[in-house]
């Protein structure tokens, strides 16, 4: 194996590495044919004698303190020299092929070679690079002196870039000297009058011969005098030369310095312009969004504000109907439409012996009339209401000709019931009314505490048109039936539908089925007339005496509710005058 190294080559080790490593692993292997067991010596052996206690407490004194070390030859003291044997021959041939400390100390252990630690082998190898170089280079001045072509201009080239390397170096050096040679010259003269630069200059002028004599040997003192006083004007103007450089170079620092500060104050203007900017687009966008808000608001109002004025022009039309009605019919016994007496009209007077008959055909005709008109007068405030609530309605079904054939063909005839045909069609009527196909629905507590219960019966009436809900109000539907139904439909529909229709009253879509339901109802309950204007409530009290729900079989849970409210401490008015009532009637 070469052991040339990058400086060109080193001597031969004395012992080759495969010549040492051989003769190691001879005298390893003669070690080992030593140590067997059936190995024949000439030395008789020596009796051991038995152990006692205290050489095994000795021995185990010895095995704590000493590790085992498995590999390699104890480190020996070795010096450095270019003759190197066979240990410092590895490590070189290692280290040059660019192997870490720790891998060489590991490799040589590994051979059986000198155990040595990976920073021995770092600083060993230091130092025989020092020593093979040394003895390179008395090699190369003994043998390889003479200089050859185009390797002078080689050594200038070097020499001047090596010159500029340490040109800062030696004017260092020159300066401490001249600034020493100014000292001494000061200790000599008793007087310090000549700087480091005065003494630099004279002696170059002493060493060219354009030194200028002694002031005492000079004859012109004149022009002496004259040139000293050059010589300080010079040296003045050459230092405010490089004052006023000083001052320039200053100036020009704070001009930079101060162009970044206005640089920046700029870019802050900037970013404050273009944030406020920013700042003023979101208040825009807010200020419009509010607005929108209160159009939105604002409109609902003048909505909320349309319809109850529709409402209460409703209820007033209904209302005066309702009493002239009653008025004509007290005066004559008849509906006011020419309509046949009810059911409940027609028992009294069979009770008191007079007999009824069907209307004529001239009557009939003049209900159809009333009823048609009645149903244009429906349809205009369905569409007063519908352009109120903002939202497109469906047209409303039309009865067809074929409904209406069987009634003309009843009223064409004159026919007289006697009293046991006309209690016989009531049961009928009565019956069918309860059936389970049939447009109504049970009345219980909790439709009776319903909030539409405050609502009067033209805002219900509304609202079944409203939403389009058919069969619509029936002639023999109470109220509370009526508001039962309301809530049974509600329950009937899902969420998707619920949520339309709350988005339909501008209400909250969110929550689950119950909540929207009550949302609903709360919410047609604050806009009817009795909400708003009278603030009741569908639980209160006084509501409920007044409310005709209750009576009869509900009549239950009127007085749970006034005992309640007795039990809470309140006064409840009315319940006692109507009990009166009822047992004078009796």
């Amino acid at each position: 194996m070469s052991l040339d190294m990058f400086w060109g080559g080193a001597p031969q080790p004395i012992n080759t590495p495969h010549e040492a490593l051989a003769q190691l692993r001879a005298n390893e292997f003669a070690l080992e044919e030593d140590n067997e067991p059936g190995h024949l010596s000439d030395e008789e052996p020596v009796p051991q004698e038995p152990p006692t206690g205290d050489t095994e407490a000795v021995n185990e004194e010895e095995s704590r303190g000493k590790l085992r070390v498995l590999g390699g030859v104890a480190a020996i003291s070795k010096r450095i020299n270019a003759d190197y044997d066979s240990d410092d021959a590895r490590i070189i041939e290692l280290k040059q092929q660019s192997y870490s400390d720790e891998y060489v100390a590991a490799k040589l252990t590994e051979e059986g070679r000198i155990r040595y630690v990976p920073k021995t082998v770092g600083s060993r190898w230091l130092r025989l690079r020092k020593v093979l170089e040394k003895r390179e280079d008395e090699r190369l001045d003994d043998e390889l002196s003479d200089w050859h072509v185009g390797e002078d201009e080689e050594l200038n080239n070097i020499k001047t870039e090596v010159d500029k390397k340490f040109e800062v170096q030696f004017q260092r050096l020159r300066d401490r000297m001249w600034s020493e040679v100014s000292i001494y010259l000061a200790e000599k003269t008793v007087k310090r009058k000549y700087t480091a630069n005065a003494c630099q200059e004279r002696y170059e002028a002493l060493k060219n011969g354009t030194a200028l004599l002694p002031i005492e040997l000079d004859d012109d003192q004149e022009g002496r005098r004259l040139l000293r006083e050059e010589r300080i004007i010079a040296a003045q103007a050459r230092r405010d030369a490089i004052e006023q450089e000083k001052k320039d170079l200053e100036a020009a620092r704070e001009a930079r310095i101060e162009e970044k500060k206005q640089l920046k104050i700029d870019e802050a203007k900037r970013r404050q312009m273009e944030i406020k900017k920013r700042q003023d687009a979101a208040a825009e966008r807010r200020r419009q969004k509010q607005e929108k808000q209160n159009m939105v608001v604002q409109a609902r109002e003048a909505r909320e504000q349309y319809l109850e004025l529709i409402r209460l022009e409703r209820d007033w039309e209904l209302e005066k109907i309702r009493v002239e009605r009653e008025i004509f019919k007290e005066i004559t016994g008849k509906n006011l439409f020419g309509k046949a007496a009810t059911a409940r009209d027609r028992s009294n007077k069979r009770k008191s012996g007079v007999t009824l008959d069907w209307e004529s055909d001239e009557e009939d005709l003049d209900d159809m009339e009333d009823s048609a008109s009645d149903a244009d007068d429906e349809e205009d405030l369905e569409r007063t209401d519908a352009g109120a609530n903002f939202a497109p309605k469906r047209p409303k079904k039309t009865p067809s000709k074929k409904r209406s054939q069987p009634a003309r063909r009843a009223s064409s005839k004159r026919t007289r019931l006697t009293e046991a045909e006309f209690e016989g069609s009531a049961n009928e009527d009565e019956t069918t009314a309860h059936e389970p196909g049939s447009s109504k629905v049970r009345v219980t507590k909790a439709t009776l505490l319903n909030p539409r219960s405050i609502l009067n019966n033209g805002e219900l009436k509304a609202i079944i048109r409203r939403r389009d809900i058919t069969p619509g109000w029936q002639e023999n539907e109470t109220h509370a039936e009526v508001v039962a139904r309301l809530q049974h439909i509600d329950e009937s529909l899902n969420v998707n539908q619920l949520r339309a229709l709350c988005k339909q009253e501008f209400l909250s879509p969110s929550g689950k089925k119950e909540e929207l339901i009550r949302r609903l109802a709360g919410h047609d309950a604050e806009r009817s007339f009795a909400g708003q204007s009278l603030d009741i409530a569908s639980h209160d009290v006084e509501f409920m005496l007044t409310y005709d729900g209750y009576h009869g079989e509900f009549r239950k849970y009127l007085d749970e509710a006034v005992q309640e409210a007795r039990d809470r401490g309140e006064e409840v008015v009315g319940l006692d005058d109507e009990d009166d009532e009822d047992a004078m009637e009796e």
